[in-house]
């Protein structure tokens, strides 16, 4: 239960961030949560996604790999897009013949599934593609915030952050407050 509420304030608090601030100003937006998330079907997100288009990604595609043996991580991606040139960058699975099943641990303790939950470069290469250039006033900015990683563009007003500074890092939805000067 205490999942489903948790799941729900986070819907409706990238909902509220994706209207109020990116879609109403013609932004482009990304929304990642796993394929099979049941977040896609709160009201909030499902409003949500009749604005944009939904398509499914493999990590796979994006050079995700187990860094004990190599072999490709899978892991279905449900990607939301605010625009339709957008969805070209959603690539599934280019036939690699197996994967490794993401679960126990690697070799350096870390559990599998949190080395998979972190962007690759490749995929933030990829989506940063599509939102680069912004208009002067605006920059990137790539966040995971309590779970739900975050990638758009916000006012040239907020502090640049480099992309590959954020990979994996944790970032406070004050912190995002603060920068976005809506604290």
């Amino acid at each position: 239960m205490r999942v489903q509420i948790y799941n729900k304030q986070v819907a409706q608090k990238q909902a509220d961030f994706c209207v109020e601030q990116e879609l109403k100003r013609g932004g482009r937006v990304l929304i990642e949560h796993p394929w099979s998330s049941s977040l896609w079907t709160y009201p909030p997100m499902a409003k949500l996604i009749h604005q944009m288009h939904l398509c499914k990604a493999n990590m796979c595609a994006y050079g995700l790999k187990c860094p004990d043996s190599g072999k490709p991580l899978l892991k279905p991606t449900g990607l939301a897009a605010s625009h339709s040139d957008m969805v070209s960058r959603a690539h599934e699975c280019p036939g690699h013949t197996c994967h490794k099943v993401i679960e126990g641990r690697c070799k350096d303790g870390v559990n599998l599934s949190s080395f998979a939950a972190k962007y690759t470069p490749q995929f933030v290469d990829t989506w940063l593609s599509c939102v680069l250039p912004q208009p002067p006033d605006h920059l990137c900015f790539v966040a995971t915030v309590q779970d739900s990683e975050v990638l758009a563009t916000v006012p040239a007003a907020v502090k640049a952050i480099p992309s590959e500074s954020l990979a994996g890092e944790e970032v406070s939805p004050a912190q995002i407050q603060q920068s976005c000067g809506t604290a």
